[in-house]
């Protein structure tokens, strides 16, 4: 881990989806090891733990996994030293050949190499509940280097969103790019309230995305649209003009759309847009994906 909140998601994503394909696998299925024990390392104030088992070789792990530049070194010194596949789940800083696996959303440019696996938008931790058709959610991001953010344009598209179906109750909340100039121009409705970032607890989001039967995101925050994704009900995206016409964020968008699987806030409200119901299920087929590849074993 290198204590940014995106990356750590992605890692609690994978381990999640590990998990969940010990729990579900069938009997007659590959035989899988038993069990699996996780050592989180926190960089850089793990550090000095880390280079003490590079030296006593207590620990050998089978699995490393993470995201971020900081980890990535570490990540391979640590196998050179101790063993293990290394599972990145980002484009690397460092040459593609040097780690065994490499999870890379669709939108990111590389060249097709086996050991790159291309994703469907970032894994995330999914929280299981109940779908509320009375219960809807805004997130909205803000200045960014792939869209032009306009306040004014913002807060009208909102007002039309939450006007368009009275009889759901949304919040609305921004996130630290969000610029503060935003909830002074934002005109709601009775059946909608603000939620500032800062007030939310950690897991805040998580919870209402499995509860919440729709969801808007605005076009620049891509981790949110497919954390989103990840946990069904019917999403749509809050459209901005890109800044170039061949940014990754705007060749992920367009796959989805394509795909069907988001609304437009430019087609009216969620509820008058036939959107595919698939839910995405990334965080378990790469899971699936690393343990049918290095820890399957004949059945007997």
């Amino acid at each position: 881990m290198d204590g940014r909140p995106g990356h750590e998601k992605q890692t609690a994503g994978l381990l999640q989806g590990i998990e969940e394909v010990f729990n579900l696998r069938a009997s007659g299925a590959p035989k899988l090891v038993s069990n699996f024990a996780v050592t989180t390392i926190s960089l850089p104030e793990d550090l000095p733990w880390l280079q003490d088992q590079w030296r006593s070789k207590q620990q050998c792990p089978h699995l490393l996994i993470g995201a971020g530049r900081a980890v990535q070194w570490n990540m391979l010194r640590t196998r050179w030293l101790l063993g293990g596949k290394t599972v990145l789940l980002m484009k690397p800083s460092l040459p593609l050949f040097l780690f065994d696996l490499i999870l890379l959303p669709e939108h990111d440019s590389a060249p097709k190499r086996p050991n790159i696996e291309r994703t469907t938008g970032m894994l995330s931790p999914i929280l299981d509940g109940d779908k509320d058709a009375s219960k809807g959610i805004i997130l909205l991001g803000g200045v960014n280097k792939h869209f032009h953010w306009d306040d004014d344009v913002v807060a009208k598209r909102v007002l039309q969103l939450t006007g368009s179906m009275p009889e759901v109750t949304w919040q609305v909340s921004d996130s630290p790019r969000t610029p503060i100039t935003l909830q002074a121009k934002l005109s709601l409705p009775k059946n909608a309230h603000f939620v500032h970032w800062q007030d939310t607890e950690e897991g805040w989001l998580s919870g209402q995305l499995a509860t919440s039967k729709y969801v808007w995101v605005s076009a620049d925050s891509a981790s949110m649209l497919y954390e989103a994704l990840s946990h069904g009900g019917s999403v749509g995206v809050i459209e901005l003009v890109p800044f170039t016409a061949k940014n990754k964020l705007v060749r992920g968008l367009a796959g989805l759309l394509e795909q069907g699987f988001v609304g437009r806030s430019s087609h009216g409200s969620l509820a008058q847009q036939k959107l595919a119901a698939n839910t995405l299920a990334e965080h378990r087929r790469c899971a699936q994906l690393i343990l049918d590849r290095w820890f399957a074993e004949e059945s007997t």
